[in-house]
């Protein structure tokens, strides 16, 4: 009976333990960052884009289809060849808007193909627990990890990763055996650290009331939004002067404009979620800080010439974002950035 009763008091205090441990800071850890599908590849088609993968999906009693889309953004952990037959995971962002059709469709941020049967992959963004030094908590919960002398890291694009500064940021995790705890804890094998994680001190809490800047990837080499130099210049929207941040333009001679005042005298409402370091206008427009990608309502998703950065915690866009998002007209000339919703769209 006394050894019984050992066994019960034992078991209680692990679970505590457990417990307490799965709860360290997991304010962000509610959902996972990413979701993702798994199927057999049944066919490849290439777009001018990237390519188009279907993929056989099981489904209860029934075998169902999706579409994987494919770019030049997708990381491979594994093998980039893809070929009829492969069993593949694609991870997409949790929060992008689906768009309504069917077979369904994923804008795949990562695939894995060809994975070691001895390893797993857990794509998701990750944070570091209080009183667990080291140790770094995936924000659906479930895998925390760690680092030794054994661990790859690496940047998306195969570089060394050498700040060694982890928290906040989006990581594909490869590891092999785990703890049975919750959350499961592991020695990471590898890790690829996403390019749109670069980061440096904590996420702000809005990114045009103050924080801590967040650095972003230089931007990708693009034609010019004009042959001008706009940096300063002012912005009317349907003939009114906005009281924003300034026009600034980048090396690339991008265009890039403050968000939330320009949206907002257009008529939005502009929402900023610091753990998915998203913008949404309305209802349906989506955009996220260092991805091209804008989801505007149910239709496919649509590419800007530059991502959206952060600046002394403003969100700027390409001037290009607001010709996305269906705005008549949105160029600069004769010394102003130039928004309409009233005239007719300029040839």
């Amino acid at each position: 009976m006394k050894k019984a009763l050992i066994i019960i008091m034992v078991a209680a205090i692990m679970t505590a333990s457990l417990a307490g441990l799965a709860s360290a800071n997991t304010e962000e850890a509610a959902s996972p960052y990413y979701l993702s599908v798994t199927g057999t590849i049944v066919a490849v088609e290439d777009l001018e884009e990237g390519f188009r993968v279907e993929i056989a999906t099981p489904d209860a009693d029934r075998e169902s289809r999706a579409f994987l889309n494919i770019t030049d953004r997708t990381v491979f952990p594994f093998e980039e060849e893809l070929n009829v037959g492969d069993a593949v995971t694609a991870y997409y962002l949790a929060n992008a808007p689906m768009i309504l059709i069917y077979p369904p469709q994923y804008n795949a941020a990562v695939l894995v193909n060809g994975k070691p049967a001895d390893q797993d992959v857990r794509v998701d963004r990750f944070f570091s627990m209080d009183g667990q030094d080291g140790l770094y908590l995936a924000q659906g919960g479930d895998l925390a990890f760690r680092v030794d002398e054994n661990t790859e890291i690496i940047l998306a694009d195969g570089q060394d990763f050498s700040d060694g500064q982890f928290d906040g940021r989006r990581i594909i995790v490869i590891y092999g055996p785990s703890t049975r705890s919750i959350p499961a804890q592991t020695t990471a094998i590898k890790l690829i650290v996403l390019f749109e994680d670069a980061v440096t001190g904590p996420l702000p809490i809005d990114p045009d009331q103050g924080g801590t800047p967040i650095q972003t990837l230089p931007a990708p080499i693009f034609p010019p939004d004009e042959n001008i130099d706009a940096t300063g210049w002012p912005i009317l929207v349907n003939g009114t002067s906005v009281n924003a941040p300034a026009v600034f333009q980048t090396d690339a001679g991008i265009i890039m404009v403050p968000l939330r005042a320009t949206a907002q005298a257009l008529g939005y409402d502009v929402n900023w979620d610091a753990t998915l370091r998203s913008v949404r206008l309305g209802a349906a427009i989506h955009a996220w800080i260092g991805n091209t990608e804008v989801h505007v309502g149910r239709m496919a998703p649509q590419t800007l010439t530059t991502a959206p950065v952060l600046v002394d915690g403003t969100t700027f866009v390409p001037l290009d974002f607001f010709r996305v998002i269906g705005v008549n007209n949105a160029y600069a000339f004769e010394g102003q950035i130039v928004l309409d919703t009233v005239n007719e769209p300029m040839e």
